[in-house]
């Protein structure tokens, strides 16, 4: 029996319009389909942008078991690959592995040309690894400041993960959202301190902050 909420997404899904770049087809516990981007995700929802542009809200529960493996993907918290943006300094391997050569200096064309902006420290900011102070402002718009380990591409889908040391919080940057600027500098953070603000979520336990611009990030000297 078809309920309201999923009435509306299908019915959303199948107008008729011009295909969005990047869309994915995401699959219900019932064997129906439709083309969305995942835009956020909080405890037991996830919000897609269908086709048309709008945006609908979507239990995790209702989708097929296959979905939730490719929802974990698309955020980098499930089994799939995820690749360094850059290699990581310490890290050493055979010169006949092509996979591990160190990337060229040459930045991506998304993000050549400049560097993350410098900002002054936020004297109200969470350290990253103050984790229960976190949880403590879950839902929440919030400053958080961290040394960064590494920043990560997922899989294929050109995603950006922004990891720190010390804990398992970081920074989530939607494909979407890096095609539609040019002023994210996402290079040389390793080692960092990174300062982001937003809203508080958590997936997988692991708790997040979704970057949608690049002024909700700032190297902090």
């Amino acid at each position: 029996m078809k309920t309201p909420l999923l009435s509306l997404i299908l019915a959303l899904a199948s107008l008729a319009g011009l295909r969005a770049q990047n869309l994915e087809t995401w699959v219900l516990t019932d064997g129906r389909m439709f083309e969305a981007q995942v835009k956020q995700v909080v405890p037991g929802t996830v919000t897609f942008t269908l086709r048309t542009g709008a945006d609908q809200p979507l239990e995790i529960a209702k989708l097929s078991e296959r979905s939730k493996k490719q929802l974990a993907e698309v955020l980098g918290l499930g089994q799939s690959v995820v690749t360094p943006l850059s290699p990581v300094a310490a890290a050493t391997a055979p010169a006949a592995t092509p996979s591990a050569t160190p990337m060229p200096a040459a930045a991506p064309a998304a993000t050549a040309g400049g560097a993350m902006a410098s900002v002054p420290r936020d004297s109200g900011a969470i350290d990253a690894t103050d984790e229960g102070s976190m949880e403590a402002n879950f839902g929440l718009t919030t400053t958080v400041i961290g040394k960064v380990k590494r920043v990560a591409t997922l899989g294929g889908a050109g995603h950006k993960l922004i990891e720190f040391e010390d804990t398992q919080f970081n920074v989530f940057i939607n494909k979407r959202q890096l095609d539609q600027s040019q002023d994210w500098h996402l290079e040389g953070l390793e080692g960092r301190l990174v300062q982001v603000k937003g809203k508080i979520a958590k997936y997988n336990d692991k708790l997040q902050i979704q970057a949608y611009e690049p002024a909700q990030l700032g190297v902090v000297e």
